[in-house]
């Protein structure tokens, strides 16, 4: 009874959100995926109208608004350029967890967000061990910014493309970092995310350098957990809130002017 009283103001409460919606079409010129699909039901507009029956939508076919759903890159630029101001974003987002309550998520999605992202030093370890075997499963395909395919993960991850990972990550070759205040008086908290410190390494130790050139002190943890950004894009509310308190216990106890990530 409690999921389904949480379910049911879950859908009230976007209800709300989605009243400000006037289906004016405007998002069409800015949404990538319709850009591409010229499919209505890939506008946001027709993911609101979507929306807008989703309890009924989830009774007679959950897996298919689920798909639908995912078909949405939560890139913002409908958002931004919103002439009511609808909170699109927010709306896709709370659709996605609602979904996720109501399908459950699958085994590996749950080991992913609940156990391996959320604890740094186990998901640290797997990415270093697996490092060296990279090439094994993965394939170039001479696709823009040097990405790979794994065609033996395809039924776990599809078509889809991804940049391979450093030989070394950040935090294993910088490690924890605490440098005090120079001439410009700023701290800064840098938080690099899991690209920033396993794929980009290159990006965050320029951004060091640029830390290190204009005197501002900095605060670095080799810590840090996932930024919980795949968990909320796949409807995971707790995988997401676990990520993100274990940042924030590392971070409540520093002093700093800004977080740049």
């Amino acid at each position: 009874m409690d999921e389904l009283t949480q379910l049911a103001n879950a859908l009230m409460s976007l209800d709300d959100k989605l009243a400000a919606c006037m289906k004016c079409g405007f998002c069409q010129a800015f949404c990538p995926m319709y850009m591409t699909t010229r499919i209505e039901g890939d506008l946001t507009r027709g993911k609101i109208a979507l929306v807008e029956n989703l309890a009924h939508r989830i009774i007679e076919d959950p897996e298919a608004v689920n798909e639908k759903l995912s078909r949405c890159l939560l890139c913002g630029s409908c958002q931004a350029n919103c002439p009511s101001g609808v909170k699109t974003t927010d709306i896709f987002l709370e659709a996605r967890a609602i979904v996720a309550t109501y399908l459950g998520l699958s085994a590996i999605k749950k080991a992913a967000f609940r156990m391996l992202l959320p604890n740094p030093r186990l998901f640290g370890t797997l990415l270093r061990l697996s490092a060296p075997f990279q090439n094994l499963v993965l394939k170039d395909e001479a696709k823009p910014q040097n990405t790979v395919c794994a065609p033996l993960l395809k039924p776990m991850l599809g078509d889809r493309h991804m940049p391979k990972l450093a030989a070394k990550p950040l935090h294993s070759t910088v490690g924890n970092v605490n440098t005090p205040v120079g001439k410009s008086r700023i701290k800064a908290a840098f938080f690099p995310g899991c690209l920033g410190d396993k794929v980009y390494v290159n990006v965050s130790e320029a951004c060091l350098k640029v830390f290190d050139y204009h005197e501002i002190g900095v605060f670095l943890s080799d810590n840090y957990a996932c930024c919980g950004m795949p968990a909320l894009a796949s409807g995971d509310r707790q995988g997401f809130e676990k990520m993100v308190m274990h940042n924030v216990d590392i971070l409540k106890d520093q002093n700093f002017d800004y977080i740049v990530t």
